[in-house]
């Protein structure tokens, strides 16, 4: 039963093609009961100037009478052998305005109607359409009731039925066969990728004939492309990962086996300080990975109000130890309040890495100038400092993970701007690196879509 119900294209194809006769039924009723009312109308005038041509030659009022019932019988006979609940009434009048026939149901009527046209009239307490002749003997006047909306609509319905059944088994025969075999192509492919290996992330090499399949086939394609190349940089992060932790690692195994070997205190205590350095380092490093790892999910949903000038001048505050070791000046340009609403630990890891980055890098006694402003719906942050600078053809590479650049003295692992660039995305923003002041030293601009608070 469920399988029955499971929505497919071929039973909605079939659903569509039903509404469209079951339309065109509707649309078939309403137009013959249309022609069907004024065909019924030409029928009485027509029988009008039928009965008229008859009488011309008449004089005898009883030739007449009886010339005008049997025509009116046979007419409604008709009717009757077509089961339509009509009936033509008569009345037919002398020049001198005397009765001379005149329909059961009208004996007690008297109807005047129009030459030119049906009028609309009451005759026993019901309305009746009427048409009247002139003639030099004789005035002829044609009544017929209005025909019941109900019974003329279930009459049309009933009469088009079979050639609607006909023609929607014909039609929905063909459609399915044509459906069936339009999706055949996208059955074979369907089986063709069923069938790869789950780490086969080639292209489809599927021949699509059909112009509708390529731009599926295309899109599986750029969807494996990007797969592909996802695992690519993916194996290739877990490898460079594995290699930045190995050589911290191998200083701590050295150094714990010189820490058990040495026999002297000063021996004792390099080795203490080596293998204090190489935890710091693993530890640095496993912490950078988990940064990345968070901000490199997806797009921050979970938001708070953040007041970004206390966060940068408390994160700045936390980082003056450093600068001051190596005697660099810091510099910070922020308004008193900025709140906004954002995410706390994605904002503070673009800035952390930024200033700790210029730091490191700028040479002893160098500056480092940070800037926080609010432009409409867009937070700027820029970092600067009047250090080495980056060349041109590097400043792109530097935000690739474990990109070190070409000073590689430096302490890092080379997973600080790739941090930053993910975590700007992560807020909806970007980050770009521009030549310094005067073409000295790098500046950092952080721009992110942030609404004020």
């Amino acid at each position: 039963m469920k399988i029955w119900w499971r929505p497919t294209l071929v039973k909605r194809v079939m659903l569509g093609l039903f509404l469209v006769f079951f339309l065109v039924w509707d649309a078939l009723i309403a137009y013959s009961y249309w022609r069907n009312f004024h065909d019924i109308d030409a029928k009485s005038r027509t029988f009008g100037r039928y009965v008229a041509e008859s009488l011309a030659s008449v004089q005898d009022p009883d030739q007449a009478r009886a010339l005008v019932k049997g025509l009116a019988d046979i007419q409604n006979k008709i009717f009757d052998e077509e089961q339509v609940p009509l009936a033509l009434l008569i009345q037919l009048w002398d020049k001198d305005g005397r009765l001379v026939y005149a329909h059961a149901s009208l004996e007690h009527a008297q109807l005047t109607g129009h030459v030119d046209h049906l009028t609309e009239e009451t005759a026993g307490g019901r309305p009746v359409y009427v048409a009247r002749t002139e003639l030099p003997q004789w005035t002829l006047v044609v009544a017929h009731p209005r025909l019941e909306l109900g019974w003329a609509l279930r009459a049309i319905a009933l009469d088009l039925l079979p050639y609607m059944v006909i023609a929607f088994t014909l039609i929905s025969l063909v459609m399915w066969i044509a459906v069936r075999r339009g999706l055949r192509p996208l059955q074979l492919m369907s089986a063709h990728i069923a069938a790869r290996s789950p780490n086969d992330l080639a292209p489809t090499g599927i021949d699509t004939r059909y112009a509708e399949l390529q731009p599926l086939q295309q899109a599986l394609d750029s969807m494996l492309d990007k797969l592909r190349h996802k695992v690519e940089r993916e194996t290739a992060f877990v490898q460079e990962a594995a290699h930045e932790l190995r050589t911290p690692m191998a200083v701590v195994s050295a150094q714990a086996h010189v820490l058990r070997m040495a026999q002297d205190p000063e021996t004792r205590s390099e080795a203490e300080d080596h293998l204090d350095a190489a935890l710091a380092r693993a530890s640095h490093l496993v912490g950078q990975l988990l940064q990345l790892a968070h901000v490199g999910g997806e797009r921050v949903t979970t938001l708070a109000p953040l007041d970004l000038a206390q966060d940068v001048r408390s994160e700045l505050a936390a980082l003056v130890p450093s600068a001051m070791q190596r005697n660099i000046e810091l510099g910070l340009d922020a308004p008193d309040r900025l709140v906004v609403t954002t995410e706390r630990q994605t904002f503070k890891s673009i800035l952390h890495n930024l200033v700790g980055n210029a730091i490191r890098y700028v040479q002893q006694g160098g500056k480092v100038d940070v800037s926080l402003v609010h432009n409409g719906r867009q937070v700027v942050l820029s970092v600067s400092d009047n250090g080495p600078g980056i060349p041109a053809e590097q400043r792109e590479l530097v935000f690739e993970r474990f990109h070190r650049g070409l000073d590689h003295a430096a302490p890092g692992a080379g997973l600080g701007l790739a941090i930053v660039r993910q975590a700007c995305k992560r807020l909806g923003g970007h980050v770009v690196l521009l030549p310094g002041a005067h073409g000295v030293g790098c500046q950092f601009l952080v721009t992110l879509d942030i609404a004020q608070h």
